[in-house]
């Protein structure tokens, strides 16, 4: 197999990195370089162990596995059961609150106030509180890195948008994204609409 030649990778790696710094690539993006980084150098390439460094941090287990099946065999986390049985809404180590839904459809997500991370939109779901994979709450779809993997029911999503406490936590979390990215162009023109309650 042709791998990259070391310039070459520490070029491409150089130019993620700065890129990130500068705001043009999100942390996903990020992350999408690496697993192709790796995929491209050779095992003894220190981009390469750079770059499988920064995927093991983000717990990266191998694209084959599905997350619903890695869940399974693995226990949760017992920080998370700790968290999940204190309230709905609770405040992590920085002060900011992460909000846990007690609805049955969306039970597993997990959503956090200040997340720098706009994909796959603002607020998003953590899977039972990891980085991935991601739900999109506007529009349902479940992804691993930038992968659509699944997707959650329309009635799944409404019963969120319902819950008076997640349009509340949606709105904080909407304006403090507004306040650290003034400059982020917004899929919609006015992130603070909500969607509607339906009955």
């Amino acid at each position: 197999m042709d791998y990259l030649e070391q310039k070459a990778s520490l070029l491409y790696f150089n130019l993620t990195k700065h890129a990130y710094y500068l705001g043009a690539l999100s942390w996903l993006h990020v992350q999408d370089r690496m697993l192709a980084l790796s995929e491209m150098c050779e095992p003894e390439d220190p981009t390469y162990i750079a770059a499988s460094r920064i995927l093991s941090l983000e717990g990266y287990d191998g694209e084959n596995e599905s997350w619903r099946e890695s869940d399974r065999n693995n226990e949760q986390d017992s920080n998370a059961g700790q968290r999940r049985s204190s309230g709905r809404v609770y405040p992590d180590d920085d002060g900011f609150y992460h909000f846990l839904s007690r609805l049955s459809k969306t039970k597993d997500w997990e959503f956090h106030q200040a997340d720098a991370d706009f994909f796959p939109s603002v607020p998003h779901g953590h899977y039972k509180g990891r980085n991935q994979p991601k739900l999109d709450a506007y529009l349902g779809w479940v992804y691993k890195n930038s992968a659509q993997i699944d997707r959650l029911s329309r009635d799944a999503i409404v019963e969120l948008w319902n819950d008076a406490s997640f349009r509340k936590f949606a709105k904080i979390s909407i304006t403090w994204f507004m306040e650290h990215n003034p400059n982020f162009n917004w899929r919609v023109s006015d992130p603070m609409l909500l969607p509607r309650i339906r009955r």
